[in-house]
């Protein structure tokens, strides 16, 4: 199934400005579009 292109992160329940992918080895990755890169963990 598809991942959706959306800012939700189900891992951490919380809305984000960035969207869902598949990595090289088929794994979903998550894109901050604010930091231009792949999620960074805000603590």
């Amino acid at each position: 199934a598809p991942y959706p292109k959306c800012a939700y992160n189900p891992y951490e329940g919380k809305w984000g400005k960035g969207y869902w992918k598949l990595d090289l080895e088929h794994k979903p990755i998550y894109i901050n579009i604010m930091e231009g890169g792949e999620e960074i963990n805000e603590s």
